[in-house]
């Protein structure tokens, strides 16, 4: 900022307010318009400077994760006997759960008719 304000003709005491106080400028506490001007275009350049390394690094951190990330399937050899194992025990559970509540439901009278048969 110093080396751009001070071919423009400002003193040192001017650049150095400036820099000690950005805000000054803005507020209207020192006086210049070209010097306000020149202020805020050189804040912009050194943010969007700033961002633009950010968002490089960004950048370049997400392709570098993307990269290193292992590549893991999903996928079981055993998958499809697992899945017919679990499928055999619900159908097991439910068929006992079925009983069960068959037999709650039975009155003593069925019961003992089903025991002489």
């Amino acid at each position: 900022m110093r080396q751009k304000l001070s071919p423009l003709g400002y003193s040192d005491s001017e650049i150095r307010e400036v820099l000690d106080d950005p805000v000054d400028i803005l507020s209207g506490a020192i006086d210049g318009h070209d010097l306000r001007k020149e202020v805020l275009a050189g804040y912009q350049r050194g943010f969007r400077a700033v961002f633009l390394v950010g968002a490089g690094l960004a950048v370049f951190a997400f392709v570098i994760s993307v990269l290193m990330m292992p590549q893991i399937s999903l996928e079981r050899k055993d998958d499809e006997q697992l899945k017919l194992q679990a499928k055999r025990d619900i159908n097991e559970k439910k068929q006992q759960k079925r009983e069960a509540d068959g037999k709650k439901a039975a009155t003593p009278a069925m019961e003992i008719e089903v025991e002489k048969l």
